[in-house]
């Protein structure tokens, strides 16, 4: 009896709880004024500065042929692509390498058309969302080896 006791005390003491794990939390983004919105967060990002440079990179920056290869550089090795618009029968997935997933990333460059948001999710994810009145874009973002690394992109549209 002493022993199962002891046992269940262990347990209890090593199992976590929904408190133990930071909630999520969600940055409305704006172009020019999104380095106040992201002191929201930057705390709880690890690499945070080169985190909030991505991603206004991605959502704001105007594109070009530099800003393009910056972008591709910080491709995973292996990047999956979903895609869904009303009235497809499933949604489209692809795993990509990086010489193909470099196609498929959106660049926003600060569009009124779009709004912005970046959500840091409790396993310490990026998630990059644009949207507007018909489409969703996603690009998601993860920390590894020191360095933000682009691992999926999405788009979903009616």
């Amino acid at each position: 009896m002493k022993r199962v006791l002891a046992l269940l005390i262990i347990a209890a003491a090593g199992s976590t709880s929904a408190q133990d794990f930071p909630k999520e939390n969600t940055v409305a983004w704006e172009c020019g004024a999104s380095l106040l919105a992201w002191q929201r967060v930057e705390q709880s990002v690890p690499g945070s500065d080169a985190a909030y440079r991505l991603a206004n990179a991605i959502l704001c920056a105007s594109k070009t042929d530099e800003l393009v290869s910056d972008i591709t550089r910080q491709l995973d090795d292996v990047v999956t692509h979903s895609s869904y618009g009303t009235g497809d029968p499933a949604e489209e997935v692809r795993i990509l390498s990086k010489p193909w997933a470099a196609d498929y990333v959106h660049y926003f460059e600060g569009s009124s058309e779009w709004t912005y948001d970046v959500v840091v999710r409790p396993d310490g994810e990026i998630e990059l969302v644009a949207s507007n009145e018909a489409c969703v874009d996603v690009t998601k973002l993860r920390y590894r080896n020191g360095q933000w690394w682009i691992y999926e992109v999405g788009d979903a549209c009616d």
